[in-house]
């Protein structure tokens, strides 16, 4: 998948002569450090680092919403060992555990319109789950 997603934007960018970057928004809602599968992130993490020497400085941002509160602590220890460039691509952004739809800084609005954002993250959009974004893309 991270694959085709890479192929679509490196598509983009050599039609457009502009460098396109890609968002990447994760839900961490129920999840529970105890269920997380090992082997799949060691896998993800290998699968990531080979891409990422093909696809340098692809990822323009990276959303983590309903984080679980171990996780911003453990960020928050590895934080200072990691680049600034990097740092500053990671956004926690805030939890209420109290409302289904969620109201997100002005920061994802930047790069969501209100209108695509699904409505459990206070968009518009309605559709869920979201139709796949390389059928798009294909010609």
């Amino acid at each position: 998948l991270n694959e085709a997603v890479y192929q679509v934007l490196d598509g983009i960018t050599r039609r457009t002569g502009r460098l396109t970057k890609y968002l990447k928004f994760i839900d961490m809602g129920n999840v529970q450090l105890r269920k997380m599968n090992r082997t799949y992130l060691k896998r993800d993490a290998a699968i990531s680092k080979v891409l990422e020497d093909y696809y340098p400085q692809l990822l323009g941002t990276m959303f983590v919403a309903n984080s679980p509160g171990w996780l911003s602590a453990f960020w928050s220890m590895l934080r200072p060992f990691f680049p600034k460039r990097l740092v500053e691509k990671i956004d926690f952004l805030p939890t209420n555990k109290k409302s289904k739809s969620m109201k997100y800084p002005k920061a994802v609005l930047r790069y969501i319109s209100e209108e695509h954002l699904p409505e459990r993250y206070g968009g518009k959009n309605q559709e869920w789950p979201m139709p796949c974004a390389g059928r798009m893309y294909s010609a």
